[in-house]
């Protein structure tokens, strides 16, 4: 058996040969044949051929194989581009893509799999999991545990073992598992998920919760502020713990936020023999003194009696701490409107002084990230401040120094928006339309004259939409009370019609 495994690169596709034929190979080498390579390109065999069997979508087939080399690139391919010449007939291409199957584990062990994905796990060379899932295996020593950091390890461990890996996985592994890393690191073409019931399932199910009205979030990382982003009065939520801390820790953190006296029920074991039901508010929660299942999910219920300043996307002026550097919420709404926050993009935030823009956009949609710029550390240091509060920590980066150096920067992810609360000249301006694809939109405020003349040049070479907004709050004014007015702001939206 012989696999040759490529570098690849993780930003493009392989493109298949004139006449592939996808195939998995068992080569019986007259002579072993080892190989290697440079960027991707192989660059020495030493033998001429091999004699192969290959099963590809006519049968089987023999004949000898000529490797060929070539430039690879996208996700990791083994054993790539052989020339097979059958005696007495054509020539083909065949190429073999190596599947993982990825089977998820009920809680009750390997024995409530189904036969079929029981003998798959049973007669597979080698399994990889974690050290929970390998000792349910009848024999152990074919067990291959993660490396460890996760990601880091994936494509050279897969290279490493080659064919015929099966993988294990608690329930759904696409579900905060496993198998989502996998397709991200080697390619979804790659990975063959086999899923059992969820522990997010199995708690609604015990909680009669439909899948419609209930809000999933992962904690296993113990960022208990994300489920900040998911509270207003009557949400149900289930989250996936940790371990035997994270319900106390989350507990706490909902007193802290105003939502004492919400619904937390602690599911432990679920859906094995020894499976517990334990009921609390986060107040009773929060002070429980006795250990709790290590392996838990918590369903929670928020309160329809509470409303905290934090309840959604678009956040009072009092829920951000700032210097004054703040965009107000009556100016903040058009502004977000006009962004159009959308699942998985990415805002850049220039000037983000307290970053309740950028902030606000983190919690408007699922995945959506940003990274804020700003040349003052203390208001940087702050804004990381708020959105860990806000429960947007992990998907709010700030960078601290000149906009324009740091807009520069190639690392950065492209941008599905921009938007200037300060900080807007010609050259950064133009940096940001120039970062943004076809569809993005870029959003600037201007409370001076200079940065308006730049707005009303952008307005007649662009287009766009350009305005200004104002409002006034009332106030005492000695005995009475009167209308004070907020400083106007100018406001520049567009949407980008070509890359």
């Amino acid at each position: 058996m012989v696999d040759s495994a490529v570098p690849f690169s993780p930003c493009a596709r392989t493109p298949s040969i004139s006449g592939e034929m996808p195939a998995r190979l068992r080569m019986h080498a007259m002579s072993s044949a080892p190989s290697a390579a440079v960027n991707g390109n192989f660059i020495c065999w030493r033998c001429a051929f091999l004699w192969v069997r290959a099963h590809v979508a006519v049968g089987w087939i023999d004949g000898l194989a000529y490797p060929m080399g070539y430039t690879v690139a996208g996700p990791l391919r083994i054993l790539t581009a052989f020339r097979i010449q059958r005696p007495h007939c054509s020539t083909i291409w065949i190429s073999s893509l190596i599947m993982i199957d990825v089977v998820g584990v009920p809680a009750s062990g390997l024995g409530e799999l189904p036969p079929h994905l029981r003998e798959l796990v049973t007669s597979a060379p080698v399994v990889v999991g974690g050290a929970r899932h390998l000792r349910m295996l009848p024999d152990p020593s074919r067990g291959v545990q993660w490396p460890t950091p996760l990601r880091a390890g994936v494509a050279g461990l897969f290279r490493e073992l080659g064919d015929d890996v099966v993988v294990l996985a608690s329930g759904d592994p696409l579900l905060s598992g496993v198998a989502t890393t996998l397709m991200e690191v080697l390619g979804a073409e790659r990975i063959r998920v086999h899923p059992a019931l969820s522990s997010e399932t199995l708690a609604r199910s015990r909680m009669l919760w439909p899948a419609e009205t209930t809000s999933w979030v992962s904690l296993v990382e113990r960022d208990y502020q994300r489920v900040l982003t998911l509270a207003a009065p009557g949400e149900r939520v289930i989250a996936l713990s940790a371990d035997q801390t994270t319900p106390g820790e989350l507990a706490r953190t909902l007193v802290t936020a105003g939502w004492g006296n919400s619904a937390m029920t602690v599911f432990g074991n679920l859906g094995t023999p020894k499976e517990s039901r334990q009921d609390f508010t986060a107040e009773t929660l929060a002070t429980h003194r006795e250990e709790l299942p290590r392996l838990n999910v918590v369903a929670i219920e928020f309160d329809t009696g509470t409303c905290p300043v934090v309840v959604g996307p678009l956040l009072p002026d009092e829920a951000f701490a700032n210097d004054g550097q703040l965009t107000k919420q009556p100016i903040r709404l058009p502004a977000l409107a006009a962004l159009a926050p959308a699942r998985n993009q990415v805002l850049w935030d220039v000037g983000t002084g307290s970053g309740s823009v950028g902030i606000s956009w983190c919690r408007s949609a699922p995945g959506t990230r940003t990274v804020a710029f700003e040349k003052r550390g203390d208001r940087a240091a702050r804004a990381r401040d708020n959105a860990a509060r806000l429960g947007v920590a992990d998907r709010f980066e700030v960078r601290v120094g000149d906009a324009l150096t740091l807009m520069s920067d190639p690392s950065l992810p492209i941008p599905d928006a921009v938007f200037f609360g300060g900080g807007a000249n010609a050259e950064t301006c133009e940096t940001a339309l120039a970062a943004l694809p076809a569809g993005g939109r870029l959003v600037i405020h201007s409370v001076t004259l200079e940065t308006d003349v730049l707005l009303a040049g952008l307005h007649a070479r662009l287009g766009g939409e350009l305005m200004k907004v104002s409002f006034e709050t009332a106030k005492p004014l000695g005995s009475f009370r009167g209308w004070q007015p907020a400083r106007t702001v100018t406001c520049y939206s567009l949407v980008k019609e070509t890359s």
